[in-house]
């Protein structure tokens, strides 16, 4: 007897023990949505950047998948630009060709690969790496070689239809659709390229200019044109102090590598980007940016075998900094995804961190996710049933079960409420039609 009473008072503690922790991840997730809902209040927009264009169903920036992008309702298209031999600006991911080019097939005309000392790497720890490089060819030679698929599980049925562009044509192509799309360019290598005499900062900010994106000033300063859309990003802090002594109201986010163990590679101390993970990094990050572009796994980690989620605090601490948060990259194929996870959890995961905005190959997919998440949050009722809950969180357990039965009252009413209204948002999987490119222009 005296046994199966010690058994039934170790099973209550338990039983309020796991209450408690229940109710502890369910007071941060409140105050999670309720801090959600009042950055919204001020006029917070989750930005959908297409990430090298919706390179999920197109080849990587070509501008089919700049048009899909835009027609899936991106804000923002991404441009990596790197150059070529005579100093052109290319829209390319990398300076490497063979990963989404058929060079490999056209040794004849290009020659063989040549070895490089890669820019970033472990400190003590230099790589190479062997390929052919973008910057070793001029323009002309480059358009003959064709994009394709960068990742065979998508399908190869569009390789081969286009090519390499400069970043003039696509400026050019983005004129004539007649649509206000943002533009998110990130330079790549841009220290390296300045060192064999390919100043590539400058080369950008006259071409901005124009193209009418920026205007300079008597003092050479590039300012932002009214009603334009340019957003700067890059892996090299240098790059973007650079500038921001040359530019007004044109953002700049400062890319942080998956591996946080590599050096900046314009960075006479040899300093890693775990340092800028830290309060002090992040603070000094704050004086010449205006927002992070870190890797999902810095902001949500899972363990690889259990699955187990762990939620870092890096996004609050961003915005302590008053740092825009925009992660990479959120793709739909069941090859990325988190173990466990739809994409669709992904997404939901990450917004109710707060996140400000998304980098993905799937703009459609992803902006159907996030207006459905903020039309819950934009309903009043449904705003007063998370207010409500957050402060019940917080009460003691036995007064805590009354407010929750309350607000479940509250829940099933919206819900019957919702029921019998036309329900005009998306369901998964979703399943988007072909884009109508009869209003933008050929490529």
């Amino acid at each position: 007897k005296n046994k199966q009473e010690e058994e039934k008072e170790n099973n209550k503690t338990h039983n309020v023990i796991s209450i408690k922790d229940k109710l502890k991840e369910f007071r941060k997730q409140q105050k999670r949505r309720l801090e959600s809902i009042r950055r919204k209040i001020k006029g917070k927009k989750t930005l959908i950047i297409a990430h090298r264009g919706a390179s999920g169903k197109r080849p990587e920036h070509t501008l089919e998948a700049y048009a899909r992008a835009i027609e899936e309702g991106a804000d923002y298209i991404e441009q990596d630009v790197v150059m070529s031999k005579d100093g052109e600006i290319l829209v390319c991911h990398d300076r490497e060709l063979s990963g989404f080019t058929d060079i490999e097939d056209q040794r004849a005309e290009f020659g063989e690969r040549v070895t490089k000392l890669k820019q970033d790497h472990e400190k003590g720890k230099p790589k190479y790496y062997t390929d052919w490089f973008a910057e070793d060819y001029p323009f002309e030679k480059l358009k003959k070689l064709n994009i394709r698929q960068r990742y065979e599980f998508r399908g190869k049925g569009f390789d081969g239809l286009y090519r390499i562009y400069k970043m003039k044509e696509v400026l050019e192509w983005v004129e004539a659709t007649n649509k206000n799309i943002g533009l998110y360019i990130e330079l790549k290598n841009p220290h390296y390229l300045n060192t064999i005499g390919l100043n590539i900062q400058q080369k950008l900010l006259d071409l901005l200019s124009t193209y009418g994106y920026l205007e300079e000033t008597k003092d050479g300063i590039y300012k932002m044109k009214e009603n334009k859309k340019v957003i700067i990003q890059c892996f090299e802090a240098t790059t973007l102090k650079w500038f921001k002594e040359r530019t007004i109201g044109v953002p700049l986010i400062q890319l942080i590598y998956s591996n946080v163990k590599k050096m900046q590679p314009d960075n006479p101390k040899n300093t890693t980007y775990e340092v800028m993970l830290t309060d002090e990094g992040l603070k000094d990050v704050a004086s010449y940016a205006h927002g992070i572009g870190p890797h999902k796994i810095q902001v949500v980690k899972q363990d690889a075998e259990s699955g187990d989620i762990e939620e870092t605090d890096l996004i609050e601490r961003a915005h302590k900094l008053n740092l825009a948060v925009h992660p990479y990259t959120f793709r739909a194929d069941e090859y990325f995804l988190m173990k466990g996870k739809t994409y669709e959890d992904e997404i939901n995961m990450f917004m109710d961190l707060d996140v400000d905005g998304f980098f993905t190959d799937f703009p459609g997919e992803t902006k159907q996710i996030v207006n459905a998440y903020e039309g819950y949050n934009d309903s009043k009722m449904e705003q007063w049933q998370t207010i409500i809950l957050t402060i019940v969180s917080s009460t003691e357990i036995g007064l805590t079960f009354i407010f929750i039965a309350i607000a479940a009252g509250i829940h099933h009413y919206t819900s019957k409420k919702r029921a019998n209204q036309k329900d005009d948002e998306p369901k998964m999987p979703f399943v988007l039609p072909e884009p109508s490119l009869d209003t933008l222009p050929a490529a």
